[in-house]
């Protein structure tokens, strides 16, 4: 309660630094960039009016750690969908030019070190990789122009596990080209029983994954519950955590149909057009679909192959898509994939 509302700041500021103290150990890096971390990811929803001060702590004055699960869980929640909401501010429309005009990776380094908290190269350089993974999906920007960017940068950088970054993110798009079979899997939902991509054959299936600790995750949830009301007929809405025990489930479940009746709440499990799934330790999925940027999309057609992969947020175009798709087949529904030539749906 202290957190979010913002009062007594000298007692919130107080308990933060006992917490850090307390549980920091000596000589053991990677618990204190733990600790450090996932106590940045609360501290970040109270320190809107000291952000300069946040940002010299937490981002200015510390190296980048990429193979830190809680620095990247932090980094993905402090700039959420970066290189898109870039596309769309104003100017943005130079980031589009350079992606797809210019195919530009030093010029689109040079317009993001514009902010000032992106001095460090390496952090930037990151964002634009993760940025280059989002914005595959979404129409404006041309596939094709994204690969060989994703190219540029394997042979330009000058930080090795960003060449290989790279190259994993050009196999990992290029490889669900659409009409390509979705991986197939079994998990559980909140109630434990098995739930198989296969038993939602003769229906389309938008898959999203997610994670409670992803602030903008929670929002998703919310917005793909409100295509399901619409969509639910034709769609089956799976949402997939990669951090959730079933309990957490439960409360996804309810969160995300808020404000859908007088009571304020539906039961979970009352729809079904709309799943909520997680790992239960089969982590083989997440190589299946390449799933370690949360979150990440996916559009399946009627028989288990991918229309769009990854495809749009639900805040995005997705509802266009689904009009799309939907189109009488007089009408000639038909879906561009500009990088891979077109995907066409009759029904």
């Amino acid at each position: 309660q202290y957190i979010i509302t913002g009062v007594n700041r000298k007692f919130i500021d107080s308990v933060f630094t006992g917490f850090t103290s307390s549980h920091k150990k000596p000589a053991n890096a990677f618990l204190n960039s733990y600790v450090d971390y996932n106590t940045a990811l609360l501290k970040q929803i109270i320190q809107k009016n000291n952000k300069t001060s946040f940002e010299n702590e937490y981002i200015k004055s510390r190296a980048v750690l990429e193979s830190h699960p809680s620095y990247m869980n932090f980094i993905n929640q402090y700039f959420p969908k970066y290189l898109y909401l870039q596309s769309i501010a104003p100017e943005g429309e130079k980031i589009v030019e350079l992606i797809n005009n210019k195919k530009s990776y030093e010029g689109l380094m040079s317009f993001l070190a514009g902010n000032e908290t992106l001095a460090n190269d390496t952090l930037r350089e990151l964002l634009l990789l993760m940025g280059l993974y989002e914005v595959y999906g979404i129409k404006d920007f041309r596939k094709d122009m994204i690969v060989d960017i994703l190219d540029s940068i394997a042979l330009k950088t000058q930080i090795p596990n960003h060449k290989k970054l790279a190259n994993n993110i050009k196999s990992a798009l290029t490889a669900f080209s659409a009409g390509a079979k979705a991986p197939e899997f079994i998990l559980l939902d909140q109630s434990g029983n098995r739930v198989a991509l296969k038993d939602f054959e003769g229906k389309y299936v938008y898959l999203n994954f997610w994670a409670g600790w992803c602030l903008s995750c929670l929002q998703d949830l919310k917005r793909i519950s409100d295509l399901a009301d619409k969509y639910g007929e034709k769609v089956a809405f799976v949402n997939i955590c990669t951090a959730c025990s079933e309990r957490g489930l439960l409360s996804a479940a309810e969160t995300s149909r808020t404000d859908t009746d007088k009571n304020n709440l539906l039961p979970a499990g009352s729809r079904a057009n709309e799943y909520f799934l997680h790992f239960d330790g089969r982590n083989q999925i997440k190589d299946d679909y390449n799933a370690y940027h949360i979150p990440s999309f996916f559009l399946v057609d009627k028989q288990g192959r991918f229309i769009k992969a990854p495809a749009e947020p639900p805040g995005s175009n997705m509802e266009n898509l689904f009009i799309q798709l939907f189109t009488p087949a007089d009408k000639g529904a038909d879906i561009s994939d500009p990088g891979k030539g077109n995907y066409t749906q009759r029904h």
